[in-house]
């Protein structure tokens, strides 16, 4: 019962601060955004009280104060109503609504730790990394107030990521099950994302079919070595289309084999890397807050004639169907007709740069409201942090450059950004003693002797041809107000093949994600804007397109989600979960665990235990130089408790499989220690 109540208090959070900042937004965009920023801000909101008190005082307390702001934010809201849409998109997108609420819940469902006969179901992806956030999100939940370390690694102090497992254990500690406190959230985030996907594109091109063209393409995506590795597998198989696709051997969105990992963002960044789904989701809130701030209600003037090089603007990124949209005077002649002909004489043409709108009231709110988002992400999402930064670097340089008259206010709303996030800047650099491990690469992920252009190719393909597009585009003058927001990703995809954040170089594919979604947006716009003499001639062309665009770019990413569906990889037996359930009634939630690493360490991930060491794919992200803990498990396994490493990390317990590699156990030493339990699997030895 408590964690319905606090889902319903963070989706009424964010209502009321949707509602305040006073955009005009339609019925999809303010629930997608209700449930991102109410999410958000509760975690947020309930986590600063943890910080001080104890659970029994912070999580009351936390509530009362997400109410009391969502009450004020009320009160003192601009409400404008909802944007109207036409009918016929109305109808589109519920259908769009509906379904990807479908395709979300059924994935989330099914690979979000979800109990099937007594066990822990998973799969992809996901199987690999849930188990890092489980053991964040019940490590929380369990304590009787915030723990201040990182559960994977004893001894280490928390760090990014966890607000989004934070909100997970919320929920868990409400009464939740483990499954229910991550598909929830899960879906619902990864639903927000797609209305808002939709929303942003439709904005910024004033499309909404080429909105939903991009979001598809982007959904989809992956290397572009994706459709030669499925036709292979294919032709190579011998089986008939029906019976290869119902068993899919393989994701198709990239290879590590073939040095392609630009794998699909659905199987591989949304479904298991969790906090994503709150910085693409957050990310998406502040593009929309800036795109208002920085073109105003009307929208970005659209250059639907540019393509044929007059360079003339003409349209807005309102859609047919809005108030907007019918208030316009003037409506192009159908061709061949007389209006057409006689226009075409007697009308000059006019080369309509687009306008400048200065920031009014609405836009100044929303200018501050995305900078305080902005503010709060490092400790969400860092890969999402430095992607807003990117953008309002641009729109910021555009500013400098344009309209001067509003530099002090964009000037404040940096400052803003930036006493939020210097504060978790510098906790997660000094979290870790190594830093954060950000280093110089040499083509991303590009390994020694493979040829620079040929891994490019493989990897981004006609993702490059469709870059080439939009820089060509952004010189004409029509564009000009798109300088701002695709410059600093052309810039970032750059960036993002030459230095690595992290350790791990492979994460900058969350960067190339940014600019890959941007990129499909823009096609998707362009494809829409194919125009043919007769109305069936432009139809049959834009179906083309998007068929040639959606083989080329989502056939591996498309085979990759097919195949998600097919997959089922179990995270923890029943003997796993006896082994939770013991350690949960006879260890204390502060207890060491010591065993050989693996993705489902049930004394962690379900039972929320410190791990010695967890899994070295959670690990390597965080820079934590393991040799010691290395050096105190094989100790351990060998039943010595004298070795000096043990001494410094102080297990608590030892956790032995049936099944350890041999030569890593020495049977004789461990008949010295204190076994306390043991099943099939699993036996465990107190240490002190």
């Amino acid at each position: 019962m408590t964690a319905l109540l606090y889902l319903i208090i963070s989706l009424a959070f964010g209502v009321s601060a949707t509602r305040w900042v006073g955009l005009r937004l339609n019925v999809f965009e303010f629930a997608a955004a209700s449930i991102v920023v109410g999410s958000f801000g509760f975690t947020w909101i309930m986590l600063l009280p943890c910080i001080v008190f104890p659970y029994s005082v912070a999580l009351p307390l936390g509530a009362l104060l997400v109410v009391a702001l969502g009450v004020l934010l009320w009160l003192r809201g601009r409400w404008r109503g909802f944007e109207p849409l036409s009918r016929r998109m109305l109808i589109a997108w519920s259908v769009i609504a509906a379904l990807s609420l479908l395709f979300w819940a059924t994935l989330s469902w099914t690979h979000d730790l979800n109990p099937v006969n007594g066990t822990l179901m998973s799969a992809g992806s996901t199987w690999a990394d849930f188990g890092l956030h489980a053991n964040i999100a019940t490590h929380q939940a369990y304590a009787d107030r915030l723990p201040g370390n990182l559960p994977i690694a004893s001894g280490t102090n928390m760090t990014y990521p966890f607000l989004i497992d934070f909100l997970s254990a919320l929920f868990l500690k409400g009464g939740w099950s483990l499954h229910l406190a991550l598909a929830i959230p899960g879906t619902l985030l990864c639903w927000s994302i797609t209305q808002l996907i939709l929303g942003f594109g439709r904005r910024l091109f004033g499309s909404f079919a080429g909105a939903v063209v991009g979001c598809v393409l982007t959904l989809a995506g992956g290397s572009f070595i994706g459709i030669t590795l499925a036709w292979h597998s294919y032709s190579d198989s011998g089986k008939s289309l029906t019976k290869w696709l119902g068993n899919l051997p393989d994701g198709f969105a990239g290879s590590w084999e073939h040095n392609a990992p630009f794998f699909n963002p659905v199987a591989d960044l949304l479904l298991p890397q969790r906090a994503f789904l709150f910085g693409l989701g957050i990310w998406l809130v502040i593009a929309i807050l800036w795109h208002r701030s920085f073109v105003g209600d009307a929208g970005m003037p659209v250059p639907l004639g540019d393509l044929d090089g007059s360079g003339s603007a003409a349209g807005s990124a309102i859609d047919p169907g809005s108030r907007s949209a019918k208030s316009q005077t003037s409506r192009p002649a159908r061709a061949g007709t007389k209006a057409a002909a006689r226009s075409s004489v007697k009308a000059p043409v006019v080369v309509t740069q687009p306008a400048e709108v200065p920031l009014d009231a609405t836009g100044r709110r929303a200018l501050f409201s995305g900078a305080v988002l902005f503010g709060l992400m490092p400790m969400t999402h860092a890969h999402s942090f430095i992607c807003a930064a990117v953008l309002f670097a641009g729109l910021f340089v555009w500013v400098v450059i344009h309209r001067r008259a509003e530099m002090k206010t964009w000037l404040i709303a940096a400052a803003v950004a930036i006493v939020i996030a210097l504060p978790q800047l510098a906790w997660q650099q000094f979290a870790v003693e190594n830093g954060t491990g950000g280093h110089v690469t040499h083509g991303w992920v590009r390994v020694a002797g493979d040829p620079i252009l040929s891994f490019e190719w493989r990897n981004f393909g006609f993702l490059l041809i469709v870059l080439l597009v939009i820089i060509a585009l952004l010189f004409r003058p029509g564009w000009r107000l798109y300088r701002p927001w695709y410059i600093p990703f052309l810039i970032l995809f750059v960036l993002a093949q030459l230095y690595s954040v992290q350790p791990l170089a492979y994460d900058n594919l969350k960067l190339f994600f940014y600019v890959f979604m941007l990129a499909m947006l823009f096609l998707g716009a362009l494809i829409m804007r194919i125009k043919l003499p007769t109305s069936w001639a432009t139809g049959g062309l834009r179906t083309v397109a998007v068929v040639v665009a959606f083989a080329v770019i989502g056939t591996g990413g498309a085979l990759t989600i097919v195949r998600e569906y097919q997959l089922k990889y179990q995270f923890a037996s029943a003997d796993d979960l006896a082994l939770a359930d013991w350690v949960k009634a006879n260890t204390s939630i502060n207890a060491i665990f010591a065993g050989t690493p693996s993705t489902g360490e049930a004394a962690g991930t379900v039972a929320g235990r410190n791990l010695l060491q967890a899994y070295p794919g959670w690990l390597f992200n965080y820079n934590l130089d393991t040799t010691g803990r290395d050096a105190a498990l094989a100790a351990l396994m060998r039943g010595d408790l004298t070795d000096p490493n043990v001494a410094k990390y102080k297990p608590d317990y030892l956790v032995v499989g049936s099944n350890e590699a041999p030569g890593t156990t020495d049977p004789a030493g461990l008949a010295k220690l204190n076994k306390v339990y043991s099943n099939d699997s699993w036996t465990v030895y107190k240490l002190r």
